[in-house]
């Protein structure tokens, strides 16, 4: 699924998933692209945090 976010080129969501993998302390995520009634396409995003102990 596509989103586009207030004049920015339309994002896909697996590659807003995969932008968030690469940060280090991110272990897991699952993003969800949607439409909102104010916003118009909006994406939200779960992430599971690595244990840093």
């Amino acid at each position: 699924m596509e989103a586009k976010f207030r004049g920015h080129r339309p994002y896909k969501s697996s590659e807003v998933e995969l932008l968030l993998c690469t940060w280090p302390v991110v272990q897991e995520t699952c993003v969800i692209a949607g439409g909102d009634f104010y916003r118009g396409d909006t994406v939200k995003a779960l992430l599971v945090m690595r244990n840093s102990a």
